[in-house]
């Protein structure tokens, strides 16, 4: 960003002599980065299992039931989640 606030309007001026600086993209690898990716979309669906779950258990009377009621969110998610995966490593090619 310190280039754009030394040029915002992208007219050539210099207010703070960083216009010339570029956006250094080997600070993080791209398999860090993919990593983190596939960390936040594994973590983030199972982790919105478990309060699907868990609401369910507040809702239904027993606990059989609840986990009834969650099979069909189990299939979307693993089918969200094998979606996603794909998406991540079609992107790379």
């Amino acid at each position: 960003m310190g280039y754009l606030i030394s040029d915002p309007l992208g007219n050539g001026s210099n207010f703070f002599g960083t216009a010339g600086s570029q956006i250094n993209y080997k600070i993080i690898s791209y398999a860090a980065i993919w990593y983190v990716q596939v960390a936040a979309l594994l973590l983030g669906h199972v982790g919105g299992l478990a309060l699907a779950h868990d609401r369910a258990l507040a809702i239904y009377r027993t606990a059989e039931e609840a986990v009834r009621s969650q099979y069909w969110m189990l299939a979307v998610m693993v089918a969200f989640t094998s979606f996603g995966l794909w998406l991540l490593s079609a992107v790379g090619t």
